[in-house]
């Protein structure tokens, strides 16, 4: 069975984002109205081969409690 998993990885809330500063200042200074903040980080997708949908799920539970 394939399946696929999508992970997000972003900076904390309490940690500065220098490059998600310059996009929302850039994004000022095109004109663009409205937004307030902006944050950067990874957008990532695994195609996983095998196994059964529990246990990939169990697995994914164990690595995000690392982080």
């Amino acid at each position: 069975m394939k399946m696929k998993a999508i992970v997000t990885v972003t900076l904390k809330p309490s940690i500065l984002d220098p490059q998600g500063e310059a996009v929302a200042h850039a994004l000022q200074n095109m004109g663009v109205k409205g937004v307030q903040s902006v944050r950067i980080g990874k957008h990532i997708e695994l195609e996983i081969e095998g196994g059964k949908r529990r246990r990939c799920g169990r697995s994914w539970r164990r690595s995000r409690k690392s982080c």
